[in-house]
C-alpha cells in the first residue's frame, strides 16, 4: 500500500501575540489584531503643532501616557492637518475696545448744524445716546465748539469725559463707526484737564473734593442770574465729590461775588477757587487771592 503523499507545506501563520495595555492603572490583556489590519502608528508631531493640538483636543494627558509607555514612534506627519487658532476675533475685539462703549453724548457752544450731525451719528452708530436734559453729570463725550466755559464743560471735566471737536462726528459718520477719540480732542484749554481726570480715575483715585463739606454763600441780591450761578457751583462741587451742606456744618465755605457776609465759621474761599479747580482738575492753594478772612 502506497503511503499517502505528504500535504504541501504551508508557511505557518504566526498567531498574534497578546498585548498588555494599561487601563486606569490596571493591566488588561487583549488580543492583538492581525498585521494586515493593524493601524498605522501615530505619527509624532512637532512641538508647536502638538501644543496646538493639545489645546484644541485636550490631548496633553494622552501624549504623556504614550511617551511613558514608549509607544510614540517617528513617522512622516505630512498628512496631519493642524487647525490654527484664529486671531481674527481677538483683533476685532481689540479694535472694538478703542471705540466708545455705552455712554452719553452732548454738545456745548457749537455752530448750527452740529446738533443734526450728532443726532444722525447717535442713530446710525449706536452705543452712545443723547444725554438727557438736566443730567449733564452723565456726559461721557462732549462736543465743544469754542473756548467758552460752560457748566457742561465743568461737569464733563469733573467726570473725565472726552472733549471732542465736531470733526469727530463727521469722521465717524463717514467711516460708519465711532472713531478713536484720541485723534479728535477739542483744541480748548480744558482738554488737558479732562485728560488728567481720566488718568486720575483710571488709577482709582478718589474725587478731588471727597470728604469735604461745602456751603455756597450766595450774593445778597437774589436774581435769576445769581440763582443760576449758585446752582451751577453746587452741581460742580457735587460732581467733584463734595457734600453741599448748610453754613454750620460745612468745612469749606465758597463765597460768591456780591456776598457781604462778614463772619464765617470755617475756612472761606471765593467762588474763583472752585471754578479754577473745575477748569484745571487740580486743587488751588488756600491762599490769596482765593482765601477770605472773617
Amino acid at each position: 500500500m502506497r503511503p499517502p503523499s505528504p500535504s504541501p507545506s504551508r508557511s505557518p501563520r504566526s498567531s498574534p501575540e497578546p498585548v498588555t495595555t494599561t487601563c486606569g492603572g490596571r493591566k488588561k490583556r487583549t488580543k492583538a489584531a492581525s498585521s494586515e489590519m493593524a493601524p498605522s502608528p501615530q505619527p509624532l508631531m512637532r512641538d508647536d503643532e502638538q501644543n496646538q493640538q493639545d489645546m484644541l483636543l485636550g490631548g496633553a494627558a494622552v501624549r504623556d501616557d504614550q511617551l511613558r509607555d514608549g509607544q510614540a514612534e517617528d513617522a512622516d506627519n505630512s498628512h496631519i492637518e493642524v487647525v490654527p487658532i484664529s486671531t481674527g476675533v481677538k483683533a476685532e475685539a481689540g479694535d472694538r475696545s478703542r471705540r466708545p462703549r455705552q455712554g452719553f453724548l452732548s454738545l456745548t457752544a457749537v455752530e448750527e448744524g452740529t446738533a443734526e450731525l450728532a443726532a444722525a451719528a447717535v442713530k446710525q452708530l449706536r452705543r452712545l445716546r443723547a444725554c438727557p436734559e438736566g443730567h449733564d453729570e452723565m456726559i461721557t463725550h462732549l462736543i465743544v465748539g469754542s473756548q467758552k466755559r460752560t457748566l457742561k464743560v465743568m461737569l464733563a471735566v469733573a467726570k473725565g469725559a472726552w472733549l471732542l471737536s465736531p470733526a469727530w462726528l463727521t469722521a465717524s459718520l463717514e467711516a460708519g463707526r465711532w472713531q478713536d477719540e484720541q485723534d479728535f480732542q477739542a483744541e480748548v484749554a480744558y482738554s488737558a484737564a479732562a485728560a488728567a481726570a481720566r488718568l486720575h480715575f483710571e488709577l482709582r483715585k478718589p474725587p478731588l473734593l471727597k470728604g469735604v463739606s461745602i456751603h455756597i454763600a450766595e450774593p445778597d441780591a437774589h436774581t435769576p442770574q445769581t440763582a443760576s450761578r449758585a446752582a451751577a457751583l453746587k452741581r460742580t462741587a457735587l460732581a467733584h465729590g463734595a457734600q453741599v451742606t448748610g453754613l454750620k456744618l460745612c468745612t469749606l465755605c465758597v463765597v460768591m461775588h456780591g456776598s457781604s457776609r462778614a463772619k464765617y465759621l470755617c475756612r472761606a474761599v471765593t467762588e474763583d477757587w472752585l471754578l479754577t479747580l473745575a477748569e484745571s482738575f487740580a486743587q488751588p492753594p488756600f491762599e490769596p487771592p482765593y482765601t477770605l478772612t472773617s
